[in-house]
C-alpha cells in the first residue's frame, strides 16, 4: 500500500498536540481526515467537526470498517436526529451544529481534543466554533486545510503550523501539429 502524504507528520504531530494546538495544511486526499483522528485519538478522546452529514457518516463507517468494527464502538458519528456512538467511543464524528449544541450544554468537556477539519470552507458556525474553543484552554484544537492561509491561523490561535507536501507526478508536455 502506498503511504499518504500526510504520513510524514506523524511523529511531529504527536509531539507538537502534546503541547499545544495543531493546524495541518495538506493537499485533498493527502489522508488528514483519515489519519489524524486516529493519530489523535492515541492522546485522548477525539471530537471531529466536518461540514456535511455524508463526511461525517462515511468517514465513521470507512475508519469502522478499516479496524473491523462496527460504527458506534470505538469510532462513531452523530448528525442531526441519528446517532452512532458511545461513551466509550474514541473518535465521534460530528456536523458543526452537533457540536455547538454539545458547546452549549457543556464546553465539550467529554473529549480532550477537537478536530475542525475542512476548515477553508469557511462556514459561519465552523468560525464560530474556532472562536469560542480558542478561549477553551483545556481543550487541544487541530484545524485542518488543504488551502487556508495557515501561518497566520496557526499565529491566532497560538499553534504549531505543520506541512505535507502532497504527491507529485512528473509531467511531459508534448506539442504535436497537424
Amino acid at each position: 500500500m502506498q503511504l499518504l502524504p500526510i504520513q510524514s507528520l506523524k511523529e511531529s504531530f504527536l509531539a507538537c498536540l502534546k503541547q499545544q494546538s495543531v493546524v495541518v495544511e495538506a493537499e485533498t486526499g493527502s489522508g488528514k481526515s483519515t489519519c489524524l483522528p486516529l493519530w489523535a485519538a492515541e492522546q485522548g478522546r477525539i471530537l471531529v467537526i466536518e461540514p456535511r452529514r455524508i463526511a461525517c457518516t462515511s468517514l465513521a463507517e470507512y475508519l469502522a470498517a478499516q479496524h473491523n468494527q462496527k460504527v458506534g464502538k470505538r469510532i462513531g458519528y452523530s448528525i442531526k436526529l441519528e446517532n452512532q456512538f458511545s461513551d466509550h467511543s474514541q473518535v465521534v464524528f460530528v456536523t458543526p451544529g452537533v457540536a455547538l449544541r454539545w458547546f452549549a450544554e457543556n464546553k465539550l468537556s467529554d473529549f480532550d481534543i477537537v478536530m475542525i477539519d475542512e476548515f477553508h470552507e469557511r462556514r459561519w458556525d465552523t468560525d464560530l466554533l474556532v472562536a469560542l474553543l480558542k478561549q477553551q484552554q483545556d481543550l487541544r484544537l487541530i484545524v485542518t486545510s488543504a488551502t487556508i492561509e495557515g501561518e497566520r491561523l496557526a499565529r491566532y490561535l497560538h499553534a504549531e503550523r505543520l506541512q505535507a507536501k502532497g504527491r507529485v507526478y512528473e509531467v511531459q508536455i508534448q506539442h504535436q501539429c497537424h
